[in-house]
Parts: structure tokens; sequence; C-alpha cells
């Protein structure tokens, strides 16, 4: 079947194609001609390789015979082109059940059935990096910067952003609006030069707006690129088709219909799932209060690493340099916070905001001095697996403000060459020095060992552990002691505290923001600081089995004669053990990590 179809007088075109593949390979050739040929008839939006995916069960065939000999298998997909996926951003394939076939049947969901509302209020602000092409940008910026208005606190620095977000929002508005016209005119301007006779004026003219169009085409270009977070292409390629398709296949990832309860019902309007986002993540983040008996016995084996000359580096006062490094080391185009200013608008305008920025970074690092929303963190939920239906699914990512992520950046790149001598040798990610690869090496090894000597006399195993949300259920109280017992100045702990404890956070859903929530515990995935701070708690697990190796009673691994001797291994939130087989073993082993958690959270 091969049909045109809209949805209404004034609807755009599109084709629907239903093939029946050839199971034959000897036949595929005439099969794939005659798509070819499907495919020259029309420039209509249509079907390539582009996967619409799925929801509802796995397979679509089964060849229904009695186990062993039972198959099933995804025959049946719904494929489109970039266009037609553009047209239809929010169209779902649906697996329904059929009882009179061994295929099942595909519903594609053009639209939504439950039509979301939009959120009230101006769309909001983003920085966009192709604005930095228009002449008038940096003077924009420049003069909103600095316009002296005492009243409206815009001689501090939340003032000055604040004038700078309205002024671009209002100019960014009016570039849009007349890059696009411009852009058609001169579309329609090449096409009526193409059929005059060709003068000496004319091909002046029409390269005078091939030039014009070109710098117009690039931008828009760049807008895309920002959006499609693709950092392996570069601008100026034309590669806009791409972009943009990419960015709206990223939309498509990242955008949530509906979520799943926890008691099996579905949220399926906006306001249904924003209330079971904010009420999920309240508990979450909710505090549970461990024991101080507890937290001691977790952290009481973690012995003083950091010495002298550590505590006098890391109790010297903050540079300007410092500062400066750590916002050229952040990328570009990296998702912008509350604020809605990438690090891009900082890096390129420097010479303009520096003295505010460095004044107000080292007012909180050297005397904790920060403003009104300077740990304002916006949270934004990735998926982690294809079909995501429940809150576990996803991922919280933060988007801090650039002004506290240079701050936190800052305190990261002072801790970080000093990780290699605080950090277990059983942790190799994200430790200066250290290759993640030569824990990876250890495990193939150990798990070859365990495996060759399955029937031997001495039986050994090994655990896999994955810790669920284990940076949100971080105990503030547990990282205050498990630094303090590393031996940390007592300076540094209460500014690292500062930054893990002074955040709010809202959720942004589709492009709006709401909720408002005071975490009691976490680290936030997206501040450089929480990736070490999370390794230094781990040394609380790694002190554990060391004692227990100590004792007996959780014996080492060592794979021949002279090989070092494991008991675990690291892999910054996952965990490898190895140890001897037996019941007693892993009752300790389970001691331990239970410890562990009831310090930890």
């Amino acid at each position: 079947m091969d049909a045109s179809v809209r949805l209404d007088e004034d609807g755009e075109w599109w084709r629907f194609s239903g093939v029946y593949g050839e199971p034959d390979t000897n036949k595929l050739v005439k099969f794939w001609k005659l798509l070819g040929r499907l495919y020259s008839q029309s420039v209509r939006p249509w079907c390539e390789l582009h996967d619409l995916g799925y929801q509802g069960p796995a397979f679509t065939w089964c060849n229904y015979q009695q186990e062993p000999h039972t198959v099933h298998e995804r025959l049946d997909r719904a494929c489109s082109n970039a266009a037609w996926s553009l047209a239809f951003p929010d169209a779902r394939v649906h697996h329904l059940v059929s009882p009179y076939s061994d295929h099942s049947a595909l519903h594609i969901e053009l639209r939504p059935s439950v039509q979301w509302t939009k959120p009230k209020g101006r769309k909001r602000f983003h920085f966009e990096a192709a604005w930095l092409q228009e002449p008038d940008c940096e003077d924009m910026v420049s003069r909103s910067w600095n316009f002296p208005v005492v009243a409206l606190g815009r001689n501090c620095l939340p003032g000055k952003i604040a004038a700078v977000e309205t002024q671009l929002s209002a100019w960014g508005r009016m570039v849009g609006r007349a890059t696009k016209l411009r852009i058609k005119q001169l579309e329609d301007s090449l096409v009526s030069l193409k059929v005059t006779a060709a003068t000496a004026d004319s091909k002046a003219r029409e390269a005078r707006a091939r030039e014009e169009l070109t710098k117009l085409i690039t931008q828009e270009e760049v807008y895309w690129k920002q959006r499609s977070k693709d950092h392996w292409l570069k601008e100026g390629d034309r590669n806009s088709r791409f972009f943009h398709a990419k960015a709206n296949r990223r939309f498509q990832v990242n955008s949530i219909r509906k979520l799943q309860r926890e008691d099996g019902s579905w949220a399926v309007t906006m306001d249904e799932v924003q209330q079971c986002i904010v009420g999920y993540f309240e508990t979450v983040f909710r505090s549970s209060r461990p024991l101080s008996d507890d937290i001691l016995h977790g952290t009481e084996h973690i012995p003083i690493v950091v010495d002298p000359s550590m505590t006098e580096d890391l109790q010297r006062p903050f540079t300007e340099d410092e500062v400066t490094r750590a916002l050229f080391h952040m990328s570009p185009l990296k998702s912008p916070g509350s604020d809605g200013l990438a690090p891009l608008f900082f890096q390129r305008f420097w010479h303009v905001v520096k003295i505010d920025v460095i004044a107000c970074v080292l007012n909180f690092l050297n005397n904790r001095i920060m403003h009104v929303g300077f740990n304002d963190t916006n949270i934004v939920l990735i998926p982690k697996c294809k079909q995501p239906q429940s809150l576990s699914h996803y991922r919280p990512i933060s988007l801090c403000n650039v002004v506290y992520k240079i701050a936190s950046k800052t305190i990261a790149n002072r801790l970080k060459p000093w990780l290699d001598n605080i950090i277990s040798p059983s942790q190799s990610a994200f430790v200066p020095g250290r290759l993640i690869t030569d824990n990876v090496l250890l495990a193939f090894e150990t798990n070859h060992f365990l495996h060759t000597h399955s029937n031997g006399k001495k039986h050994f195993m090994n655990l896999k552990l994955d810790i669920s949300k284990a940076y949100d259920r971080v105990e503030w109280s547990f990282l205050r002691r498990v630094m303090g017992k590393l031996g940390f100045p007592c300076s540094f702990i209460e500014l690292v505290m500062i930054c893990v404890t002074s955040v709010s956070y809202s959720f942004v859903l589709s492009g709006s923001q709401f909720g408002s929530l005071s975490p009691g515990r976490g680290l936030r995935q997206g501040d450089p600081l929480s990736l070490y701070l999370f390794l230094l708690c781990t040394e609380s697990l790694s002190s554990l089995f060391r004692v227990a190796e100590e004792r007996g009673t959780v014996p080492r691994v060592a794979v021949c004669r002279g090989a070092p001797r494991i008991s675990h291994l690291l892999f910054a939130d996952d965990t490898m053990v190895f140890c001897p087989a037996s019941l007693s073993t892993v009752q300790h082993v389970r001691r331990v990590l239970d410890t562990y958690k009831l310090a930890s959270g």
C-alpha cells in the first residue's frame, strides 16, 4: 500500500507506505528496487532509516512453538525520514497484541492523545551562540552590563545579569524575526536573478546576495547546533538540516509525556507529571537522619592522609588567575542554569564582565559571602534506558549557574592534584595519574582466575555492586565526617559544605520551570566538585574492606603467587568484590555493606 495523506485541508501532504519485507534473501534485491522506485516518485515527507522506536511489548512476532523452540523477534517497524519527524515531533509507535496473527499490529499515534497545555508566562531565556555573529551584540551586552541603576540593584552581579537578560531577550526576538525574513527575501532574490538575463550588475548583486545568505544560514546552523549538543561536527559545513534533525530527536528522547507512579497508576497531564516529579525528589533528597553512632562506625577506620603541605595549599587564598582558568576550562556550550547564560557568554565577554565576576567568586571563596540566587540549580531528567516509564529510569542532572560553577571548579582544581595521595589504590576512576582501564584489566584477570578454578578445592566469587541513586542519597553529615577523618582543614571543609548545603532546586520539563525544593542530602550530578566529593565518600567503603581483610573475615584473592591480592575494586560508584565463596565470608561482606549503607545514606 502506498498513499498520500494529510490530516486536514490545510495540512501538509505526506506519504504512508505499508511494505511486507521479503523473507527470502534471494529476492531482497527486487524488494530494495521497489523501495527505490517508490522513493523517486515523490519528495513528500516519507520513509528512510529513522526508526521511530516503540512503546509496549518489545517483540512483534512469535512462532508460537513449544519451548525451547519458541522464537520472539521485532520484525515490524515504523520508519521515517527527517522531514516526517519534523512534521510530527510527538509521534509514538505502540505495539498492540493481536489474537489473530503471529505479528503484532503497530499503532502510530501522530499526536499525543492528551494535549499538554503550554506553560504560562514568557519563555525561559537562553543565550544564543548565533547572536555573537551580530555586530550589535557586544555593544548591547556592554551597555546592559554597565547600566548604572542603583535602585534596581544593578551594581551587584545578580542585577547586572538580570539587566543583560532583559535586554538580550527583547533584542534576540527582534533579530530572530529579522533573520528569517531576510533569508526568505534573499532566496526569492536569487531565484529572480537566475531567470533574468545575466549582466555585470546582476552577477554582482547575485554574489552579494549569496554572501549575505551564506552568513545568515551559518547563523541558523549555529542555532541548531547549540540545541543538538553535537560536538563532533563543526558549523559552516551546511549541516543545518542535520543539527535540526538531531536537536528534534534529542527533544523526543528527553521529553516526558507520562510517568508511572509507585502505586502503578499513570500521570498523564502536565500538572500530574510535575506533581509526580516534585513528590518523588522530595523523598529522594530528604535526609534519612543517620545516627551519629552509625556514621562513627562507618568512618572510624579512615586514616588521616592530608599532610601539612596539602593543608597549606588548600588553605591559601584563592586568586584571580585560578578563577579565570576555571572559566576557560569549561565547555562553551554547556547547558545554562536558571540565569540562561552559558559559559560561552562569560568567555566571549570576559573583558566586560571580568571585574564583577571575579569579585563575586572571590568574595565567596575567601570570605564565604554569596549573593542571592548564587546556588540556585535547575534539574533536568535524562533517561537511563530506551523505554523509561517511572522516575527511577531517569537521571537527575543539575544545571548550575555559571558563576557558581566557576567557584566550584576553582575548588575542584585546588583539590584535584592531591587526589592521588588521598584516594585508596582500589579506586581508579577520575583520579589524576590513574586509568579506569587499570581496574578493568585487574577485574578481567581475576574473573578469569575464578572461572578456571571453579572445580578446585577452594571456591571464589565475585559480587558486582551498583548503588541506586548513589550521588542523590549521600548524607551531608557523613560527607563532613569523612573529610574530617581524612584530615582536611576545617576552613576547607566549611567551604565545601556551603557549596553542598546551600543549593535550592527547581525542575525543568518541556522548557517550563516549576517546583521549588531545598534538599537535605545528596551531591549534584553536574556540579564540578561533586565527582571528587563522591570519591572521598568511597574511602569509607575502602577502609571497611581493608579492616575486614586485616582481620581475615573477608580474605583477598590472588590469581597467582606474587600477584597483588585483591578484595575489591572501585569504578566511581560501581564496586566489584572478590572473596572466597563461603557462608561466613558472605555474612561479613554483608556487614560491611550494611555499615556503609547506614552511615552514608
